[in-house]
């Protein structure tokens, strides 16, 4: 059945009885359906598409490259043709080079097996003969090869294209069938006969092949567009790529680098690593139109979905179009890095930075054109069920939410104080830079903005530079190396290395190729956070949370302000998020990298429990002096407030608890107004 489909504002969505519940508003906007919702098949997989290639050389062709193989459990194709009967392909089935085709069946198949990540140069020579040839890095001799005659049955036809990593069907639509990297690939129009294949395998077509035979050499992705599949031959068969595969990869090893495809296109852009489990867009048609009123107030909204049976709400941000004097980020990259962790990714394509391709590479790349149940607004914590700091449904972490939920905990909290305020995303910061923040006098941070680009740092920066204030009311923020498309804003790149990770880029794949930087932590990468908001990464608290101790300071003549109306000497001592305000992942203050004059209002430093450090910390569980989190506040030289509560639970202490303001939230609703009166 269709189901029923409105828009409503999001106000909090944590339905826990001790806070304000689920508050939503339905919004009386113009839903238009365009279509009857079903099923919606999605092709995932990339892969690399040439058209025309063949046109200069229908009647034989080589064609050679280097390959790595990463995952041979399934069958595999490495490049695939049409011909007059139909698809052909060169392909990896169960473990042995083979050629084939749909009319033909198997025609060659090598005696030997090929192996996961283990380079390996690969041909297939096609006219009155065929012949396959593949050899390993150092075998000089060349490749072993196998032929037999009537080539002529598998040659392409005019209008063919050449395509890397899937398998053409009858209808010529690709379909990715490859787990691996390919660099240096050739196209010859002529046969090679064994001693042609070891001089091409050893030295390079460029140096063995005359210049009349060589139809195309390729490299893949280019600066300023990387989907192109660059013809180096400037013959104009340049190609492009297709579900946003991994480039700036490792290649072969130098003494194989320039042989299959002299010379090499160099890094970033000399080898693609391939999955059949990218995806860029999932390209699923229109079924709704939703109108937003022009006079559509900022803030956080969700298109609520109903059968009658179950419920769907997809969650998406109205940003700030006036110049309002107090603007909350939402982490929207964030999100977008998490989005389907825990999920069964047969069900849910699209996967997180969390997770690990299926030849268990690190995913470096993520898109937003997904279905992301996990950015529902009733949505917590999932992982993929053996974590084991989450396992138990019973416990402090039953409760624990960093995405959307928290940050509705703080949008709540802004709600409460009746200061009006607007609403911006990480895409808007970053695509519009210091021109989002245009009339803002005081930005707030939400629960967990982790993932920070350049341009998002740089426009923060200069904000603080200008006078402004910030109120960062999370943890673990400004935390990853993030880079944005440079055309095609849904894909983020994150490469991890050096820092408190699921996964790491190998070395020599940490650079970044949206935006050339190295990857890792912004720490470690000059920018620690610590310069801009006063604190950063320290630990993690998997287990009931605790409250800020007050110091000192905090009762003296210059801040004794921020705890005005709040008596004790705890604060945050009971939270929806976990149970109170330090717990998750933290942030502590340094003096060595803070900027001077940062001053610690408050400290929580565990006794026991699941605390322990950050990874670049080294070992070491609370009780510990590094395993704390502290709140602190800095005066700027230009007249801002900077003020941070360095802790993802945090945000949870500050909605209404059992109807009572509590005492967290009267400590920042001091910092708020202050920064704007």
């Amino acid at each position: 059945p269709c189901p029923d489909v409105r828009v409503i504002r999001l106000f909090h969505s944590d339905p826990n009885p001790a806070g304000p519940g689920v508050v939503t508003d339905a919004c009386s906007w113009t839903v238009t359906p365009l279509q009857p919702v079903g099923e919606q098949p999605t092709m995932q997989g990339s892969f690399a598409v040439i058209p025309g290639a063949f046109e200069s050389c229908q009647d034989r062709f080589s064609l050679l490259a280097w390959v790595l193989p990463t995952y041979l459990q399934t069958n595999a194709v490495v490049a695939s043709w049409t011909t007059p009967s139909g698809p052909a392909k060169l392909g990896i089935d169960n473990g042995r080079l083979c050629v084939s085709s749909k009319a033909e069946g198997t025609l060659l198949e090598s005696p030997h097996k090929l192996h996961e990540r283990q380079w390996c140069f690969l041909a297939v020579s096609v006219g009155e003969n065929l012949t396959i040839a593949w050899g390993v890095i150092g075998r000089t001799g060349g490749p072993y090869q196998i032929g037999v005659t009537g080539g002529e049955r598998i040659l392409p036809v005019a209008s063919s294209p050449l395509v890397f990593g899937a398998a053409l069907g009858e209808h010529g639509d690709p379909r990715a069938c490859f787990d691996g990297k390919i660099a240096h690939p050739v196209l010859l129009a002529c046969e090679l006969d064994p001693v042609g294949l070891m001089d091409v395998m050893n030295f390079g077509a460029q140096r063995t092949v005359a210049g009349e035979d060589v139809v195309a050499r390729w490299s893949f992705g280019a600066p300023g567009s990387l989907e192109q599949v660059v013809d180096l031959c400037g013959h104009g068969l340049d190609g492009h790529l297709v579900g946003a595969p991994s480039l700036g990869v490792l290649g072969p090893p130098e003494s194989s680098g320039s042989r299959a495809g002299e010379p090499p296109a160099g890094p970033p852009f000399e080898t693609v690593h391939l999955h059949t489990d990218d995806l860029e867009d999932c390209r699923w048609p229109d079924t709704h139109r939703i109108e937003v009123p022009y006079d559509a107030p900022s803030g956080i909204y969700a298109v609520d979905a109903t059968d009658g049976t179950d419920e769907l709400q997809l969650a998406f941000v109205v940003t700030a179009s006036a110049r309002q004097p107090v603007l909350l980020l939402v982490p929207t990259y964030t999100w977008q890095a998490y989005a389907n962790l825990g999920r069964d990714p047969s069900q849910f394509p699209g996967l997180s930075h969390y997770a690990l391709h299926r030849d268990a590479s690190p995913v470096y790349i993520t898109t937003r054109l997904k279905p992301a149940p996990a950015l529902e607004p009733g949505a917590r914590v999932e992982v993929d069920g053996v974590d084991s700091f989450l396992g138990d449904d019973a416990g402090p972490t039953a409760s624990a939410s960093h995405l959307l939920m928290a940050d509705l905990y703080v949008n709540c909290w802004l709600e409460q104080t009746g200061v009006d305020f607007g609403v911006i995303t990480d895409e808007d910061l970053h695509l519009r830079a210091s021109e989002a923040l245009t009339g803002c006098r005081t930005l707030v941070l939400s629960a967990h903005p982790e993932y920070w680009t350049r341009t998002m740092l740089d426009a923060l920066e200069a904000f603080l530079d200008g006078g402004g204030s910030v109120m960062y009311l999370g943890g673990n923020g400004l935390y990853w190396v993030t880079s944005v498309h440079p055309g095609r804003p849904h894909l983020l790149e994150v490469r991890r290395s050096g820092g408190s990770q699921t996964s790491a880029a190998p070395a020599g794949e940490a650079a970044h190729v949206f935006d050339p930087q190295p990857g890792g932590t912004w720490g470690n990468n000059g920018r620690p956070p610590d310069r801009l908001v006063g604190v950063g990464f320290s630990g993690f608290g998997w287990d009931e949370a605790v409250a800020y101790e007050r110091t000192e300071l905090s009762y003296g003549h210059e801040y004794g302000w921020v705890f005005d109306a709040v008596a004790s000497e705890q604060v945050g001592s009971s939270g929806l998020n976990m149970g109170g305000a330090v717990a998750f992942e933290f942030d502590r203050c340094e003096t060595a990298l803070a900027p001077q004059g940062c001053a610690v209002l408050a400290t929580a430093s565990p006794r026991g429990g699941n605390f322990f450090r950050s990874f670049e910390d080294g070992p070491g569980r609370a009780p510990d002096p590094l395993v704390r989190c502290d709140m602190t506040i800095r005066k700027t030289p230009q007249g801002g407030l900077v003020f941070s509560l360095g802790s993802i639970a945090a945000s949870g202490c500050l909605p209404d608890h059992n109807g009572e303001t509590t005492d967290l939230a009267r400590v920042c609703t001091n910092v708020l107004y202050r920064t704007i009166s």
